[in-house]
């Protein structure tokens, strides 16, 4: 089998995975590869902050009606920073077959991640004054990399589902990912808008317009 790179050339596959020929998404244009990867990563990363948010307890989606650009900015920035990471590795991407892609995407975007956490702290701890000896101090930058690491490994996962869907969007069955991905996101947001605004109405947030013991307080 021969793999296409991004760019429309043609050159030998790499190994026996390569992706066929006449997949459309090799004829995709690079910009909406990247668009259509930012879109459907944003549905799973939507799906997953819905489920987590519900699995937390009646109320935990307070501050997505609280805090509206707050919300906005959670759900926008990850599904950007995966497009572009897409975008980027394009050209070894499409050597492979769609699902060996989906994979290695998953792991890719979870190692550039916390490559983009370990240079941020790392900026951060340059800046900053040196801790005076005997006083409490701010973890070091090995620590906030260990947890970036572990708090990082649900990209794995959505990163992968939401490149899986970009690559059968632009196949027979595109409609068919658009609707299911749009279906689930939106069944999931109601049932977050469902369990915030209950309470609310039901006077269950008293006199703090939280609810009770609210990670968000």
């Amino acid at each position: 089998m021969t793999g296409l790179a991004a760019g429309g050339g043609a050159e030998p596959a790499r190994g026996p995975a390569a992706e066929p020929r006449e997949h459309p998404w090799l004829s995709t244009g690079r910009l909406s590869r990247a668009a259509r990867v930012a879109a459907y990563t944003l549905c799973v990363w939507a799906i997953w902050i819905g489920v987590s948010l519900i699995l937390l307890g009646p109320g935990q989606g307070f501050w997505v009606i609280s805090s509206p650009g707050f919300a906005l900015a959670v759900l926008a920035v990850p599904p950007v920073f995966i497009a572009v990471v897409a975008a980027a590795l394009q050209r070894w991407l499409t050597q492979f077959v769609p699902f060996t892609q989906s994979l290695l995407f998953g792991g890719a975007t979870y190692v550039a991640a916390v490559l983009a956490a370990a240079v941020t702290s790392l900026v951060a701890a340059i800046g900053a004054e040196p801790c005076p000896p005997g006083d409490a101090c701010a973890p070091g930058v090995w620590f906030d990399i260990g947890v970036a690491a572990f708090m990082f490994l649900p990209a794995i996962l959505i990163a992968g589902i939401g490149y899986g869907l970009a690559l059968a969007s632009v196949t027979a069955r595109g409609t068919q990912a658009f609707v299911g991905a749009l279906a689930a996101t939106l069944l999931v947001a109601v049932a977050v808008a469902v369990t915030a605004i209950a309470p609310l109405i039901g006077g269950g947030y008293g006199a703090t317009g939280q609810p009770p013991g609210s990670v968000w307080e």
